[in-house]
C-alpha cells in the first residue's frame, strides 16, 4: 500500500475514534497540522451546561492495523516514531489509541480474497499485510481498540514492554506487541499480560480522569 493509501486508509479510523466522542457529546476534531497527534478532544459544552465537570483537552494519536485472522496468532505490533514517544510519554493530555481492524470481502461471483494464494513460507506476515492493497476490501470493521494513557506508556516504557526498531529510512520506532484474541501486552520477555477491559471503552477515560499504570492490567 502507497503513502498516500495509508494516509487515506488511516485517517478513515482516526474519524471513527472522533465519532465515539461525537456521540456522546464531546468536541472532537482533527488536528491541523498534523505534528505528531491526530484528534483534540474537549469537554466545552458539558463545561457550560454542568458545572461540576473537570475541564480537559485529550491529545490523540490514532494507530490502526489490519488483522489477518487466520494467519497472524493474534499477534500486532504498534509502531510509534520513538522520538515522538518521547514526548508522548511525558504529556499529561496525550492518549496513543490503538485500532485492530478486519478487511471484509462481500460474496459474490467477482470479488477474492486478497490473502488467497499467498506463500506464507515466502514472505512474512509483515511484508504480506504492507503490500496488501486495502482498497481491495469492500467494507472494514473496527474489531477492538486499546487507550493507553502517558502513564500507561511510561510504565510499559520502564518495565520491558517496548522495543526499538528501525523502519523506513533508518527512522527509530518504539514498538508494543499485542494480542488482540487473547487480550495481552507482550514484554519483551515474551510474557502476556491481560489488559483491563476499560481499556477498550473511551467511556472510561472521559469520565474517569485520573487513570494511572496500575488500572492497565487485570
Amino acid at each position: 500500500m502507497s503513502k498516500i493509501e495509508s494516509v487515506y486508509w488511516g485517517t478513515g479510523f482516526e474519524y471513527i475514534v472522533m465519532g465515539d466522542f461525537l456521540t456522546r457529546g464531546y468536541e472532537a476534531q482533527k488536528l491541523v497540522p498534523d505534528f505528531g497527534y491526530d484528534i483534540l478532544v474537549t469537554n466545552k459544552l458539558k463545561l457550560l451546561n454542568q458545572k461540576h465537570e473537570e475541564p480537559f483537552q485529550y491529545y490523540i494519536q490514532v494507530k490502526s492495523r489490519l488483522v489477518l485472522k487466520e494467519f497472524d496468532n493474534g499477534i500486532i505490533n504498534f509502531y510509534i516514531e520513538s522520538d515522538f514517544f518521547d514526548k508522548l510519554i511525558n504529556d499529561t493530555n496525550g492518549i496513543l489509541v490503538c485500532c485492530y481492524v478486519s478487511g471484509r470481502i462481500l460474496k459474490d461471483s467477482w470479488s477474492s480474497d486478497p490473502t488467497d494464494g499467498v506463500d506464507w513460507n515466502a514472505m512474512g506476515l509483515a511484508k504480506v499485510i504492507q503490500e496488501i492493497n486495502k482498497s481491495i476490501y469492500h467494507k472494514y470493521q473496527l474489531e477492538n481498540h486499546i487507550w493507553l494513557n502517558n502513564c500507561d506508556l511510561k510504565y510499559l516504557h520502564e518495565n520491558n514492554y517496548t522495543f526499538k526498531k528501525f523502519l523506513h529510512e533508518g527512522i527509530s520506532y518504539t514498538g508494543i506487541k499485542t494480542n488482540y484474541l487473547t487480550n495481552e501486552i507482550i514484554n519483551c520477555n515474551n510474557e502476556g499480560h491481560y489488559i483491563n477491559p476499560t481499556r477498550h471503552d473511551f467511556v472510561h477515560l472521559t469520565d474517569n480522569l485520573g487513570w494511572r499504570h496500575d488500572g492497565l492490567f487485570l
